[in-house]
């Protein structure tokens, strides 16, 4: 399996999802092989953790017992699942296109469940982050 944070994802439509990886990432390879995707939002508390998982992008497949897992796996697919998941969509691939240097995928939603409730971290790029704070919006900011 593999594991790793992604920024770059939401739905579409009300069983639709996309997001962007890479072109020729192992992650995109991975998911051109395989298909199938689980993409789990986490615990804010989780976020040094989650993001030193960010090498894992140009990482093979790696046995599970090397990752932090919840006791739960996902309801459809049967996949690990990470330890401070929160919610999380088991999807298929339904097609692909390439923008730049980035692969857009779009899903078909199979599954999706509530594991349970807490702050769900959210990443956010630095324009955006200085676009609040010139807006006088309050955002909380944890710095990886």
């Amino acid at each position: 399996m593999n594991m790793f944070p992604t920024d770059l994802h939401g739905t579409s439509g009300q069983k639709g999802y996309a997001s962007s990886l890479r072109i020729g990432g192992m992650a995109s390879t991975q998911l051109e092989k395989y298909k199938r995707i689980v993409i789990s939002e986490v615990d804010l508390q989780s976020y040094k953790e989650s993001y030193t998982l960010g090498k894992n992008h140009m990482a093979g497949l790696k046995d599970e017992k090397l990752f932090p897992l919840h006791r739960e796996r996902s309801g459809f697919f049967d996949f690990p699942l990470p330890s401070f998941v929160l919610r999380y969509r088991e999807m298929n691939v339904t097609d692909s296109f390439d923008h730049g240097i980035h692969r857009i995928y779009l899903y078909k939603v199979v599954n999706q469940k509530s594991v349970q409730q807490s702050n769900t971290l959210a990443h956010i790029h630095q324009y955006y982050a200085q676009w609040r704070k010139d807006q006088g919006i309050p955002t909380r900011l944890f710095f990886r």
